[in-house]
C-alpha cells in the first residue's frame, strides 16, 4: 500500500495530467476564436488570446482559459472564456459564478464578452442553456472549419 504522502503525489500528479486536455483545447481555441467571433458576434479581436490571472484587489487571483480584448462596433471588450471536455449545465453555472462575476467585478464597467469552449456537451440543451445566460459556446470540430 503507498503511504499518506505517496498517494497524495500520485493524485496530484494525476489531477495535473487531467488538465493536459484543456490545455490542449484552450491553445486551438486561441487560433480560432478570432474568426469564429468576428463571424458570429461581429467581434474584431484585438490582443493574442490568452491564458491569464486576473486578480482583484484582495490579492486573489483567478484563472481565465481565455482572456483578450476585442472590440464590437466601436466598442472595446473583454474576452472572457473556459474550456472543459465536456459542456454542461452544471459547468456553464459554475463558469459564471466562479469565473465571470469575479472578473466583471475586476474590471467593472467594461463590456464583458463570455465564452465556452469544449469538446463535447452532455445534453442537446446545453447550448441554448449556454445561450439564454449570455455565453456563446464553440465545440472544438468548429476550429477545423473556421481556419479553412
Amino acid at each position: 500500500m503507498f503511504a499518506d504522502e505517496e498517494e497524495d503525489e500520485l493524485y496530484s500528479q494525476l489531477a495535473e495530467l487531467e488538465k493536459i486536455p484543456i490545455y490542449l483545447l484552450a491553445n486551438d481555441a486561441y487560433e480560432s476564436l478570432p474568426s469564429l467571433l468576428e463571424r458570429d458576434y461581429g467581434i474584431r479581436v484585438l490582443t493574442p488570446l490568452t491564458r491569464d490571472f486576473v486578480e482583484d484587489n484582495k490579492g486573489n487571483e483567478y484563472e481565465v482559459n481565455i482572456f483578450g480584448e476585442g472590440e464590437r462596433d466601436g466598442e472595446r471588450v473583454l474576452i472572457v472564456g473556459e474550456c472543459k471536455t465536456q459542456l454542461s449545465k452544471q459547468e456553464i453555472d459554475r463558469f459564471l459564478r466562479r469565473k465571470l462575476k469575479p472578473v466583471q467585478r475586476i474590471f467593472s464597467g467594461r463590456v464583458v464578452f463570455p465564452v465556452m469552449v469544449g469538446h463535447a456537451v452532455t445534453t442537446k440543451q446545453v447550448q441554448r442553456y449556454a445561450q439564454e445566460r449570455g455565453v456563446a459556446v464553440y465545440l472544438s470540430y468548429q476550429f477545423r472549419r473556421s481556419s479553412r
